[in-house]
């Protein structure tokens, strides 16, 4: 039997139904593809609904750039968000939300001899509405 350390995130009720309905669709559809979280399980409890994640020792990004890291890891940093995106963007769904809090840095992971990166918060996500170009434009004075 294998032990896995978790973090318990507290959606409040107080959220707007559709930004937790959304969190939870995409956290459903992408967790655990790239370097996106995955979600272990979902409860509710006193009205409020929990999400169990995997726990990540994460670094702060003003911690991760204090000292210039090597290029290879600023490389897989990279790569890991790229990834990630790639995977949001082939279902035509954006995360817009990205920022250095949202994409977590975890500490160098000396069995992985690397690090690990953990993209979370899917709350403001949403299907990309394509762009159909308008045949005429009205002009309006």
């Amino acid at each position: 039997e294998r032990s896995v350390e978790v973090a318990v995130k507290h959606l409040l009720n107080f959220n707007a139904a559709p930004r937790l309905k959304t969190e939870l669709r995409y956290l459903q559809k992408f967790g655990g593809q790239a370097s996106i979280v995955q979600v272990f399980h979902t409860c509710e409890w006193n009205g409020h609904v929990l999400l169990i994640l995997p726990f990540e020792d994460a670094e702060s990004f003003d911690d991760f750039i204090r000292e210039p890291p090597p290029t290879e890891t600023i490389r897989d940093y990279l790569i890991a968000l790229l990834q990630s995106l790639v995977v949001m963007h082939k279902e035509n769904v954006i995360h817009r939300d990205l920022k250095p809090d949202n994409f977590l840095i975890g500490k160098h992971d000396m069995v992985l001899n690397r690090r690990t990166f953990m993209l979370i918060d899917f709350g403001l996500s949403e299907e990309v509405v394509p762009f159909k170009k308008p045949k005429s434009f009205a002009i309006i004075c």
